[in-house]
């Protein structure tokens, strides 16, 4: 299904990158894992995920902070001299810091949460659109959130980041149509992963999505079954 493609995924060592890579390497894709160096600790080198895809020739692990323009531009030039071309960028970079009223948020959290949702899925996407450009096709696919859909208690910067890559996702889709690149967003619910569960075991685990269940999605979206697909926003809440 994705044959003779170069996939880029940012996030990659978290609990859905890790479902995401499986599923993209088990569909014939080359795939380039993004994520920081701290990630790759010596604890998780030991873990299924690394076991499984550490000697797998079509997955290369590159160490990145996504929220450093300097490091985003070697990241996609380096992609790009190796592979010649980019035909996927899978942005799953992310996270909540923390539930507070706007009136407890200090300007540090905001402006990490607004980075780290919101600028890393820029600065990539930039980047990686100036090579689509030039070949003429591409897929770029965004992560929102319902609070970004609309306003909710406690929630004010990670919906304000996730708002502005809802409409960066259709900004950018409009742009580059004329060039046959689909930029498209998926909105998930809380995603069962172990770190979800563990930071809320209370929850009923059964009404989450699951990541397998994003997984699928994105394959789609990244597959060229998906060219007439762009601009859309794809809610995907399990039954929360």
């Amino acid at each position: 299904m994705l044959e003779n493609k170069v996939c880029v995924v940012t996030g990659a060592l978290g609990g859905l990158g890790q479902t995401v890579i499986r599923t993209l390497l088990q569909h014939g894709a080359s795939v380039v894992g993004v994520d920081s160096e701290k990630a790759l600790t010596g604890e998780f080198q030991k873990s299924d995920f690394w076991q499984t895809v550490k000697d797998n020739k079509k997955w290369i692990f590159k160490p990145s902070d996504v929220l450093s323009e300097s490091h985003v531009n070697e990241l996609v030039k380096e992609t790009h001299n190796k592979y010649s071309k980019i035909d996927v960028l899978i942005n799953l970079v992310g996270g909540i810091y923390p539930w507070s009223e706007i009136t407890d948020v200090e300007t540090k959290t905001w402006d990490f949460t607004i980075d780290l949702n919101l600028k890393s899925t820029f600065l990539c996407s930039r980047e990686v659109l100036k090579i689509m450009k030039t070949q003429k096709s591409g897929k770029i696919i965004n992560v929102g959130a319902s609070a970004g859909l609309k306003g909710g208690s406690k929630a004010g910067p990670y919906g304000v980041a996730k708002a502005g890559v809802i409409n960066l996702t259709e900004t950018m889709a409009d742009e580059n149509k004329i060039h046959n690149i689909q930029v498209n967003a998926i909105v998930p619910s809380i995603i069962d992963t172990a770190a979800n569960r563990k930071s809320m075991p209370d929850a009923d685990f059964s009404t989450w999505v699951k990541a397998e269940e994003i997984a699928e999605l994105l394959l789609f979206l990244a597959s060229d079954k998906s060219s007439g697909v762009t601009g859309s926003i794809i809610k995907i809440p399990g039954r929360v």
